[in-house]
């Protein structure tokens, strides 16, 4: 990771963007219209949270990687989501653990579903 890894982000689980995209599509904005809006968790993590957090889903015990801050990084981001929820009505419904369990979750099955499929495989 680069840097210290207590920079935070605003790590959004794709489904809400998704959902996000639905509500835009359903809302009562005029046709043609265009309207630019933060879609995110609303919530700040740090990257050294969600290095323990994969970390630990995967059974990784060693040592973080650590490389030097990239000049221009942004230290912290967090997306303003009050546009989002008063003109569609977008509301995260993921929260940062139960998209990584989701996430390994469907990785997983994919790579039994392979391992089944052609045992040879190693993907």
């Amino acid at each position: 990771m680069f840097g210290d890894g207590e920079q935070t982000r605003d790590f959004t689980y794709v489904a809400d963007v998704v959902q996000a995209n639905l509500a835009a599509m359903d809302s009562p904005l005029p046709r043609g219209s265009s309207l630019i809006l933060n879609i995110g968790s609303g919530r700040r993590t740090t990257v050294n949270d969600l290095w323990k957090a994969v970390a630990e889903a995967v059974g990784y015990e060693g040592p973080p990687v650590h490389a030097p801050a990239r000049p221009g990084d942004v230290r912290d981001s967090l997306a303003d989501l009050r546009v989002a929820a008063d003109r569609i009505g977008y509301t995260p419904r993921v929260g940062i653990g139960e998209g990584l369990g989701r996430a390994f979750a469907y990785y997983r099955a994919v790579v039994a579903e392979a391992t089944e499929s052609d045992p040879s495989s190693s993907r």
